[in-house]
C-alpha cells in the first residue's frame, strides 16, 4: 500500500474502508494504515501518540468501518457520540439489520424452516421441605449437566446430521451447495459437537465432514 501511494500522494485525502472492524483496528494493522497516509515520520509518531491518548484517527482520511459484532472500543473509535444520563456513549453511524437484508434478498432467513427440539429432564426431590433446596439453581445446574453429557451431545449430533443429509443435501437445496451452522454457548461445547459430528459422519461413511470456526 505504501509503495502504491508513493511519497507524492502523502498528505492527500483518503477513504479507508475497513471490514471486520471489531478485530482489525488494534496493533500493527491500524498503525500501518496511519503510517501510509501520514505526511512525514514526525507526523506518524505524533499521530500515533495522539491516537493512543485520545483515540483520534488520521485527519486526512475518512474511515468507513464495517462489523456485524461491534465491540465497545470499535464504537468509541468509529461511532457517533451521544449523551445518556450524563454519560457519553457511542452508537453506530448506520445500521443494516439482518431483517432488512433478508427482505432485500441478500441473505437467506435461517429461521424460516427452524425446528426446535425440546429437552426433557426431571429433577427428583428426595427430601420434602428441604430449606437448602433452591429450585432455580438446581434447574440451572441440571440443565448444564444434561446439555454437556456426552450421550446428549451424540444424540443431538446424529439428529442434526440425519436432518442435514436427508432434508437439505438429499433435496439438493441451493444446488447441492448448502451448508449448516451450529451455534453453541461455549467453545468447549463447540469442540464437543465437532468431534461428535465427525465421529458419526465417519461411522455412516459420509463424504461430508464438520469444520471448526470459533468466533470470539
Amino acid at each position: 500500500m505504501l509503495d502504491t501511494i508513493g511519497d507524492e500522494h502523502r498528505g492527500g485525502k483518503f477513504a479507508i474502508i475497513i471490514d471486520e472492524a471489531h478485530s482489525s483496528q488494534s496493533g500493527k494493522t491500524s498503525s500501518a494504515v496511519s503510517q501510509v497516509v501520514a505526511d512525514s515520520e514526525d507526523e506518524i509518531n505524533d499521530a500515533l501518540d495522539e491516537r493512543i491518548k485520545k483515540k483520534k484517527l488520521a485527519k486526512n482520511a475518512s474511515y468507513f468501518a464495517f462489523t456485524a459484532t461491534p465491540k465497545n472500543k470499535t464504537l468509541e473509535m468509529f461511532g457517533v457520540p451521544y449523551s445518556e444520563s450524563g454519560e457519553v456513549k457511542h452508537r453506530p453511524f448506520h445500521g443494516y439489520t439482518m431483517k432488512q437484508a433478508i427482505q432485500e434478498g441478500f441473505i437467506l432467513d435461517v429461521l424460516k424452516h427452524y425446528t426446535p427440539v425440546e429437552s426433557y429432564y426431571r429433577l427428583a426431590k428426595t427430601v420434602e421441605g428441604d430449606p437448602e433446596y433452591d429450585v432455580k439453581k438446581a434447574r440451572k445446574k441440571l440443565r448444564v449437566y444434561v446439555e454437556s453429557h456426552s450421550k446428549a451431545i451424540r444424540d443431538k449430533a446424529e439428529i442434526m446430521v440425519d436432518h442435514f443429509l436427508e432434508q437439505v443435501i438429499g433435496q439438493n437445496k441451493i444446488g447441492g451447495q448448502a451448508r449448516a451452522m451450529v451455534v453453541t454457548g461455549s467453545i468447549q461445547r463447540a469442540i464437543e459437537y465437532f468431534f461428535a459430528f465427525n465421529a458419526y459422519l465417519k461411522e455412516i461413511k459420509s463424504q461430508y465432514q464438520a469444520n471448526r470456526r470459533l468466533l470470539g
